[in-house]
């Protein structure tokens, strides 16, 4: 699946995902954990992978994008 489009719907931390297959997902930055050093980023996705607690493509391509 690739994704077509990324957008911010207007959430501080929130942006949808666009993916070919015409299903639209909700990536949601939830924070940066608990200040350890070494804190995994807490994102959220809609997508079936993201509701399990895994880190899905969804949020890989909007890291990606933010990275950009």
């Amino acid at each position: 699946m690739n994704i077509i489009e990324i957008t911010k719907p207007g959430g501080r931390d929130t942006w949808e995902v666009l993916s070919e297959s015409g299903n639209t997902y909700i990536v949601r930055y939830m924070g940066s954990g608990d200040g350890d050093p070494e804190y995994v980023a807490l994102w959220d996705c809609s997508c079936p992978a993201g509701v399990y607690g895994k880190l899905c493509k969804h949020t890989r391509a909007v890291i990606k994008f933010l990275e950009s």
